[in-house]
């Protein structure tokens, strides 16, 4: 439906996967600065609050449907 309203729809996507790599390349900057290590498996424990903020994020203002809003919102 996007495409069909000339919105460029493969480049919305393609920028979002990187200025989503790029906002993670800096969160893992200040992570390693913070705690002065590079263990791999040092960030585990943030997966899950990570992963419950989208969860509420999908019945915090529209039920049933994942939104920014109700991410940001449950966060």
């Amino acid at each position: 439906m996007a495409r069909l309203s000339g919105i460029h729809v493969d480049r919305i996507r393609w920028g979002g996967f990187v200025l989503g790599g790029l906002i993670a390349g800096i969160a893992r900057v200040l992570f390693l600065g913070a705690t002065d290590s590079a263990d791999p498996t040092a960030s585990r424990p943030y997966l899950l609050p990570a992963y419950a903020a989208v969860f509420l994020g999908a019945t915090g203002i529209k039920p049933g449907r994942f939104n920014a809003i109700g991410t940001a919102v449950s966060v």
